[in-house]
């Protein structure tokens, strides 16, 4: 991956403005095809992404609140 492509990532993170158009970028930029029939934002068998827009991580209940998220779908998604 080049600057110029991780530069490209970068302008494209921060003109988006909805969590759809995160989970884009994300996806275009490292080549991971994505289906989000499930309610998961995007995972692959390395990593799962969580995407929250306009929350305020410094708030310890909305951290727990979106890692007790993920963990439940990372359950869900080992057990279907």
């Amino acid at each position: 991956m080049t600057k110029k492509s991780l530069d490209k990532f970068f302008a494209t993170l921060a003109a988006s403005r909805t969590e759809e158009e995160v989970k884009h970028a994300y996806a275009q930029y490292f080549s991971i095809e994505y289906d989000t029939a499930h309610g998961y934002d995007l995972y692959t068998k390395q990593v799962f992404f969580e995407f929250k827009s306009n929350k305020n991580f410094h708030n310890l209940k909305v951290r727990a609140t979106t890692l007790a998220q993920t963990l439940y779908y990372i359950h869900r998604t080992k057990k279907r």
